[in-house]
């Protein structure tokens, strides 16, 4: 059986993913993953759902400098 959520691994932060809308590109994401829900810094990553769907913004900290 293949595991669904291999393409979580791509940016490293599965566990940390706040899902915003759909997309086709990382730029869309940008202004969904900002202020005021979201800190300056939050990346915003245009990826695979995890149930392979759908592609989805993926909001998460970037906390790794």
């Amino acid at each position: 059986m293949i595991a669904l959520n291999l393409n979580t691994k791509q940016i490293g932060y599965e566990d940390e993913c706040v899902y915003r809308g759909s997309c086709r590109f990382s730029y869309e994401c940008k202004s969904r993953c900002g202020p005021p829900e979201f800190p300056h810094g939050t990346l915003g990553l245009c990826m695979l759902s995890p149930d392979g769907s759908e592609y989805l913004c993926c909001c998460t900290p970037n906390s790794k400098h």
